[in-house]
């Protein structure tokens, strides 16, 4: 799964914007237990926490597996990097005004406001302070933003320095 991330994310720092999406009908809940399992496989530090709250009551909606996948996938891998201590992350999901709405949490570090004006923008970082083992080219929400678009959503921060941060994925489920 990382190596299929890397690769798209390479393609991602290319200027032209060829990268292409291929929907088709997907159950969101099972790709995003996927990217969870996925990531917890490998390397999941025994007092990280993972919670899932799905109270949309259908989640099959049309998008790419697998950049859906590499959505969830980077967003759950920033809560972890991002976190002094054992990661606590909570995705729900719910429907609203014809909005699939995803909720991705955690008690990570958080993001100052200066920064969180740039945290879409190709190759920015945001500064770690005493945090040293974060990797990374500052791609991975640039890539997450125009995929979530790709998919005719859109994608918000709520965030507070030492407090974390909550993304918000919402897509328009068709009817």
């Amino acid at each position: 799964m990382r190596s299929q991330v890397e690769r798209v994310l390479q393609v991602a720092v290319r200027d032209r914007d060829d990268i292409t999406v291929h929907p088709q009908i997907c159950d969101l809940h099972q790709l995003i237990r996927e990217a969870v399992d996925h990531m917890c496989l490998p390397d999941c530090e025994s007092e990280a926490q993972i919670q899932l709250d799905f109270q949309a009551k259908s989640s099959e909606l049309k998008v790419d597996p697998m950049h859906f996948s590499n959505i969830i996938h980077n967003l759950l891998d920033n809560a972890k990097k991002y976190s002094t201590s054992p990661p606590v992350i909570t995705i729900s999901t719910h429907i609203k005004q014809n909005k699939f709405l995803i909720d991705i949490e955690d008690n990570g570090i958080g993001i100052s406001s200066d920064a969180q004006k740039h945290i879409f923008d190709k190759f920015y970082r945001v500064p770690t302070g005493n945090l040293h083992n974060v990797r990374g080219f500052g791609l991975g929400l640039n890539y997450v933003k125009k995929m979530v678009e790709e998919h005719g959503g859109t994608i918000s921060l709520k965030s507070e320095l030492g407090k974390g941060s909550s993304f918000r994925l919402q897509f328009p489920v068709e009817s």
